[in-house]
Order: C-alpha cells, then structure tokens, then sequence
C-alpha cells in the first residue's frame, strides 16, 4: 500500500484527501469518492444556494417551520 494525495475545492475552501491504496487507479476512485461525498454536502448545506436546506431555514427564521431529515437532525 502506497500514499495517495488529492487536492481540490469544496466549501469555499482547498481541500484535500489522502488515501493508502495499492495504485494511483485505485486510490484516485476512492478520492473520487470522498470528493463527491464533499460536493453533497456543500450542496445540501450551502448558504450560498437559495435552494439548500440552510437557505430555506434561514429564509424561515422566525416564521414557518421547515422539515428537516435525519442527517440535520442530527447535526
């Protein structure tokens, strides 16, 4: 098993993964993984996006209640 390094961007920021892995072809799908889980997770919580979850509550504070799932929730 070898180290891998993977930079990229989410959430406004430079982020970056790193994974043992037999070879760069495997280790580069498992960055894909974690860099996709990241996308996720900026989509659902951005403030940015008038559509995430973030947005619709905010847009709601003081007002009507928003559903939220269990991943919120949670947090």
């Amino acid at each position: 098993m070898e180290l891998y390094r993977f930079e990229f961007q989410a959430l406004g920021s430079p982020c970056g993964v790193q994974v043992y892995a037999r070879d760069v072809d495997h280790a580069g799908e498992l960055a894909t993984v974690a860099r996709r889980e990241c996308e996720r997770i900026e989509r659902k919580f951005s403030r940015y996006d008038p559509l995430s979850i973030i947005s619709l509550l905010n847009q709601s504070s003081g007002g009507e209640w928003i559903e939220i799932d269990q991943e919120c929730e949670a947090l």
